[in-house]
């Protein structure tokens, strides 16, 4: 008798939130939110303006407590966990505006990810070979560089430590088309080498040709998930107000 094949083994989901509700000095933001992301995928949270997007990543980086529910990493709970001990752990967030030092110079702002053990020379080989137009601003003060540029030293930052999960929130704000091309490219770059990256946006035909699978948030709660095609709809009712 042949022997039936072995059962494939379930991916267990890199990041997971279950029946998550948070908020902030007692009012809700996000409720009974379920997500689960697989390793090495980028995955696309929509929705419009105030839907709950940046609460959520916010949950997912234990940057924000949770009021019910729990956050996984790799089928772990890791509620509570402090977030430089997420970091270790690799998952990086590189939040809403810009998160650059404005008063240091571009190399004072790459130094300071040399604390998670990545030597000053590798940090900055990254940056500067992935990103050239900071080479030429290494002394430069971070404040006075372009939206775009800033975006690039956050990316670089972030991106150095060679994390497992990168969670970015509206990458494209205020920037213009051709830098937001160059950025994703980038993003699509660290994929393909395995990492698994999160991208909010409110302008989401930016993203969901980028991703490979999407949810759609609404009034703080996810009403849809499943692939960039099979969201459409219910992105399209969520900026309608019809959800």
């Amino acid at each position: 008798m042949i022997a039936a094949p072995d059962a494939p083994t379930p991916t267990v989901p890199i990041l997971e939130l279950r029946g998550v509700d948070a908020g902030y000095n007692g009012i809700g933001a996000i409720w009974d939110v379920d997500l689960a992301v697989a390793p090495g995928e980028i995955f696309a949270l929509v929705g419009p303006n105030g839907a709950g997007k940046s609460t959520l990543i916010s949950v997912a980086a234990c940057l924000h407590p949770a009021t019910s529910g729990d956050v996984l990493l790799g089928g772990q709970i890791v509620n509570g966990t402090a977030p430089r001990e997420l970091v270790r752990r690799g998952v990086c967030v590189v939040p809403e505006g810009r998160s650059v030092f404005p008063n240091l110079t571009v190399q004072e702002n790459l130094l300071l990810v040399t604390h998670a053990g990545v030597s000053v020379a590798e940090v900055e080989a990254l940056a500067y070979e992935r990103f050239p137009v900071l080479g030429t601003r290494r002394k430069q003060l971070a404040g006075t560089l372009s939206g775009g540029e800033q975006q690039m030293l956050a990316l670089a930052r972030s991106v150095a430590v060679d994390p497992a999960v990168l969670l970015v929130d509206e990458l494209s704000m205020g920037l213009a088309p051709l830098v937001v091309a160059e950025l994703y490219a980038f993003i699509a770059e660290l994929a393909s080498g395995g990492a698994t990256v999160i991208l909010v946006e409110q302008f989401a035909r930016t993203v969901l040709g980028l991703a490979e699978n999407a949810a759609v948030m609404s009034n703080g709660r996810i009403v849809r998930t499943g692939k960039p095609a099979d969201v459409e709809d219910a992105l399209e009712a969520a900026y309608l107000g019809e959800l």
